[in-house]
């Protein structure tokens, strides 16, 4: 049937509008929404065609905004599909309040036509005679003195003020720097008619990147829709919003926005077709093209951190250690997510190292040697990239056959620095032993 926000064109003739070639809807099932609903007469021939856009349709009730008055739509019925099965009334609103009045001519009132039915039926019973034409009299000299004409005073503007509050759908918020947007058509009772309202409502913690994963905010919000007080003013009939607030949007702060975090990294974390994949920030954050790594503005570090906040493994000082020896300049964190772990890039006095670290696991951390320094593996970009690819196709491999089958069978540039959890000196004695093997 008909959705909000679907758009589609209007044929106009005289005693019907066209849906397609077939469908119409006559006059008597149409009315203009001018504060309140208008019946018509007929339409005029100013406009051959109209843009629509649905705002609702409910018990048989199909609500439209004109959003163009056009000459132009001869070919519109082409692609456009319309089953009028189930619509009683159209309602027509538009905010160009001189064009819809041109679209079509209203009914009279009961009263109005009354009126005009009374003023018809009144007819003089005798012509009163034409009086007789008087001198003209001449006006006394002393009495004729030069005036300077009046300029006409200056009508001061007539200024209204009132509050409106009304509900908004969540999904038509449009996010900004320090601010939300609301653009909404709410009936004025001070002016008795409906309008489109344009409502800013600040707030310094929102950012326009919020706008792509405006689904988790109200998800953690628990809410579909806002309300919105809006403080209003009409001057000469134009109207302005002086300010608007809305206690849905107060909830946004930092604490909120942590919470909308959690559940974005959650959410992308599992995602099914990252299970078998070796990841960098950049890509796990990158699905949709559009989205993602720019919300949060995630960085390698801060990644991590956030997901020890999240998940508070048993070896998350670990894993924060290693965060600090890791040389993101030369080499980006990769991420892999079935199980949640990192591979990072140790800098040793004489080798280099790739490190496998789970975050939930208790293995102990897998270290893979490189074949020389870092000035060495600079110099040569294409030997490093082939030995980073076979160390990646390494851990590839443990997931495949298994930990234990792999540390039978493991290379020679391999090594495993076991966690230590006996007592509290366990992560010192792991840090020992991780910087004797990459200094070795």
């Amino acid at each position: 049937m008909f959705e909000a926000k679907q758009i589609f064109f209007l044929k106009v003739t005289p005693d019907r509008l066209f849906f397609d070639a077939q469908q119409a809807l006559p006059v008597s099932k149409i009315a203009l929404k001018l504060g309140s609903e208008t019946p018509i007469e007929q339409f005029t021939q100013r406009f051959a065609w109209l843009k629509v856009k649905v705002r609702s349709f409910d018990a048989g009730i199909l609500t439209c905004e004109i959003i163009e008055f056009t000459a132009k739509g001869s070919h519109a019925f082409d692609r456009q599909q319309i089953n009028l099965k189930g619509v009683n009334k159209l309602l027509l609103y538009a905010q160009d309040t001189f064009k819809i009045l041109q679209l079509a001519r209203r009914k009279a009132t009961a009263k109005k036509r009354a009126a005009q039915h009374d003023q018809a039926s009144v007819r003089p019973s005798s012509i009163p005679p034409i009086p007789a034409e008087k001198p003209p009299v001449k006006p006394d000299p002393s009495s004729l003195k030069q005036t300077q004409p009046k300029a006409p005073e200056r009508q001061k503007p007539k200024i209204i003020r009132t509050t409106v509050t009304f509900f908004a759908p969540f999904s038509s918020l449009k996010f900004g720097n320090g601010y939300t947007q609301i653009n909404e058509y709410v009936y004025i009772p001070a002016i008795s008619r409906s309008m489109m309202i344009e409502a800013r409502i600040e707030n310094q913690f929102i950012r326009q990147e919020f706008e792509y994963i405006k689904e988790y905010f109200s998800k953690v919000l628990k809410i579909k829709t806002v309300r919105v007080k809006a403080n209003l003013m009409f001057r000469d009939g134009e109207a302005s919003v002086e300010s608007a607030r809305s206690p849905e949007i107060e909830k946004i702060n930092s604490a909120l926005i942590g919470e909308v975090k959690v559940k974005f990294i959650k959410k992308e974390l599992n995602q099914e077709e990252h299970k078998d994949e070796i990841l960098t920030v950049d890509t796990l954050f990158a699905a949709d093209g559009k989205k993602k790594k720019a919300v949060f503005s995630v960085q390698d570090g801060e990644f991590i951190q956030e997901l020890i906040r999240i998940k508070k493994p048993k070896h998350g000082e670990h894993v924060k250690y290693l965060v600090g020896l890791h040389n993101h300049r030369v080499y980006r964190l990769r991420i892999i997510t079935n199980p949640l772990s990192f591979v990072f890039f140790l800098e040793g006095k004489k080798r280099c190292f790739l490190a496998w670290e789970t975050l939930a696991g208790t293995d102990g951390t897998y270290l893979w040697a490189l074949s020389g320094n870092l000035d060495d593996l600079l110099a040569k970009k294409e030997m490093f990239k082939r030995e980073v690819m076979k160390i990646e196709n390494e851990i590839k491999t443990v997931k495949k056959v298994g930990r234990l089958n792999y540390l039978k069978n493991c290379p020679p540039n391999f090594v495993r620095v076991f966690h230590d959890y006996r007592d509290a000196q366990g992560l010192a004695r792991w840090k020992k032993e991780l910087q004797s093997r990459i200094n070795s």
